[in-house]
């Protein structure tokens, strides 16, 4: 990821306009109001649609990532997302190489009774 900017967007259909995107509308007490969105500098109702992460990849073009559209669920990917990005930075800063997670490795036998079970091979009909 080539910043720690990410927002929360709307992907949503607008009647007699159609699909667009837009940021979120925020209320009064600083939440942001589900189902509306803006676009073209005024305020839409946005019922139809669905909650996306915007940021930018290393070749600086735009990343969508759909995240559903339950707005708090939304929020909560898009803080896990932020928090990711600001570690990795911080990792970067520090010099801190995190271990690579390893796979689990298979054996010969295992590959064999899978592959058994899949195509029902029993082994005494060989």
């Amino acid at each position: 990821m080539a910043n720690r900017v990410a927002t929360l967007v709307r992907n949503a259909n607008i009647e007699g306009i159609g699909w667009r995107r837009g940021n979120l509308v925020k209320s009064r007490n600083g939440r942001f109001k589900p189902g509306f969105m803006m676009y073209n500098g005024r305020e839409c109702a946005a019922p139809n649609g669905s909650y996306q992460i915007r940021h930018y990849g290393t070749d600086g073009k735009a990343v969508y990532t759909s995240v559903g559209d339950d707005l708090d669920k939304a929020e909560a990917a898009l803080n896990r997302l932020l928090d990711t990005m600001q570690l990795n930075v911080l990792n970067t800063k520090l010099g801190v190489k995190l271990p690579e997670p390893e796979k689990a490795k298979k054996t010969l036998a295992q590959y064999k009774e899978t592959f058994l079970v899949k195509y029902a091979v029993d082994e005494k009909e060989k």
